[in-house]
């Protein structure tokens, strides 16, 4: 089944996703369709990993594992999606998206969560986004730097 198409399975409409992987938001792509990354703080302790699959029918189940095995307890929520008339986007009109939180360490940067998406509507086989977090590292600059920057074009006396 190619990603936005309306098929039938078993005399009812399948709607499939536009993407065929769930997406997580405030992840960045990697070179692996299926693969992505997201930035923390470096002083956060704690990070939200939302995944999403949006307007397919029927409504998937998706599913946080840690390392690719352990499932993790998320927060799931499923809402019907009605567009409104003349959009030209009939095939999206009442779809479901989904989604499930997860709150994570923020200090675990060499694991690997992943979320799947299961249901008629991604096929027959289950469908993967594998994520990995990443802090970012802290920057330092001197008074005088922060002074040049804020405003270009002063010399370092007339900022003082």
């Amino acid at each position: 089944m190619k990603g936005g198409q309306i098929d039938v399975y078993n005399k009812v409409p399948t709607v499939s996703p536009s993407r065929p992987y769930p997406t997580v938001i405030g992840c960045n792509q990697d070179h692996d369709a299926d693969t992505c990354e997201v930035r923390v703080r470096h002083d956060s302790t704690m990070h939200d990993l939302t995944c999403v699959m949006e307007q397919v029918k029927p409504a998937v189940e998706l599913k946080w594992f840690l390392g690719g095995l352990t499932e993790l307890k998320a927060s799931t929520a499923v809402r019907s999606v009605v567009l409104p008339a003349n959009t030209g986007s009939s095939l999206r009109n009442n779809t479901y998206s989904t989604s499930a939180i997860i709150q994570v360490p923020s200090d675990y940067s060499d694991i690997e969560y992943v979320c799947e998406a299961m249901g008629v509507a991604v096929g027959s086989s289950s469908t993967r986004t594998r994520v990995r977090l990443t802090k970012t590292e802290p920057t330092t600059a001197t008074y005088d730097e922060v002074q040049s920057s804020s405003n270009p074009g002063l010399s370092k006396e007339e900022t003082k």
